[in-house]
């Protein structure tokens, strides 16, 4: 009998390694969680100068911040708001508002970001000890940044998949001192989430079988060490270029911008 599996993986390192496929084009439809924070501004902007279509949904309308051009033919930039992540219904009401839009999704991106700010090198946001408080913020923290994050990525697979769509992306931090108590709310809230997007790339290479739909994966890693907060703002736009120029090789897999 033929190993299917193995024939799979086998055409897929090959795949992988020669970056075939589908890669962004103008054409391009990006649903963008989280899209108003510093690094989602400049990844907007960037997505935008590629004449792709940018759906933003967040708390906050970013779109005084971005250069548009009001001549364009299309319009490329569309604002959902939500008013919580923390709470999974509101992500779902302000998913369901993409279909009002009448657009043709063909990226779902998680810039989903809630506390990075406490692991770089001057935060003193975070409480250094297991009172309530932290423990409170602790499991806002995990709803955020993770369980609804899964819930909402789901949701969206489940109803607006279509023969187009081709890229899921998280954008998280790559752990290495797992120890480290300096943000630890937010590092274990991506350490589960990038377990999560290993088990989510197993899901999405079954689809490839079952509905003929090669959907690719990519989780972007986000710098935070020796960077304060103003030299973490100042990279950003580097770091959209960066991304912008992967989703435009075609690239997938864990990728350090």
């Amino acid at each position: 009998m033929f190993d299917l599996n193995g024939i799979y993986n086998s055409m897929k390192s090959f795949y992988d390694l020669c970056w075939l496929g589908k890669s962004l084009n103008p054409k391009d439809v990006v649903v963008l969680l989280g899209g108003s924070d510093a690094f989602g501004t400049q990844l907007c902007q960037q997505l935008i100068n590629e004449d792709v279509v940018v759906v933003n949904i967040d708390s906050l309308d970013n779109s005084n911040e971005l250069l548009l051009d009001i001549n364009s033919p299309k319009q490329q930039y569309y604002f959902i708001p939500c008013d919580s992540f923390e709470d999974v219904n509101h992500m779902k009401s302000a998913i369901n508002k993409v279909a009002q839009t009448k657009l043709t999704p063909t990226i779902f991106l998680n810039n989903i970001n809630f506390e990075f700010e406490t692991i770089l090198k001057d935060s003193n946001t975070e409480c250094n000890d297991l009172s309530s408080d932290y423990v409170k913020y602790f499991q806002k923290t995990i709803m955020i940044n993770l369980e609804n994050v899964m819930v909402s990525t789901k949701y969206f697979l489940n109803n607006f998949i279509n023969p187009d769509f081709y890229y899921v992306i998280n954008v998280s931090i790559d752990i290495k001192d797992v120890y480290s108590w300096e943000g630890s709310r937010f590092r274990t809230s991506k350490m589960a989430l990038n377990q999560y997007h290993d088990s989510l790339v197993s899901e999405l290479n079954e689809m490839y079988w079952e509905k003929n739909l090669d959907i690719k994966n990519i989780l972007f890693y986000l710098p935070y060490k020796h960077l304060n907060y103003s030299e973490y703002v100042s990279s950003c736009k580097q770091l959209s270029i960066n991304a912008v120029s992967h989703l435009k090789n075609g690239e997938r897999g864990p990728i350090q911008l």
